[in-house]
């Protein structure tokens, strides 16, 4: 089943695979059950029960599937320029704080 990650819920049944690309920046955060993971790229399998969460680090496949169900949901990061606005704020305000 081929699927573009959104910020709702999606429940995987026993045995049931979603495939993903474009996913760089989101994070997937497993909110039920548990789900195994496959990123393109990486050596790795991740296994995430509930409560867990990966960020997706590019935009390869990403191959997601219920282990032996679960649910999960993606979160978008923000857009780079608000990020690091936000890291200077933070910044500034640290600095504004030491004697």
């Amino acid at each position: 089943m081929q699927r573009s990650p959104q910020e709702q819920e999606i429940r995987l049944a026993a045995g049931e695979l979603i495939a993903f690309r474009g996913a760089r920046g989101a994070r997937l955060e497993c909110s039920a059950g548990m789900v195994w993971l496959t990123v393109e790229g990486l050596p790795n399998d991740f296994l995430l029960a509930q409560g867990e969460h990966l960020s997706i680090g590019h935009n390869g496949l990403v191959l997601i599937e219920g282990s032996p169900s679960g649910a999960f949901h993606w979160v978008r990061a923000l857009p780079w320029p608000v990020r690091r606005l936000r890291q200077v704020v933070n910044l500034v305000s640290w600095l504004r704080c030491q004697p």
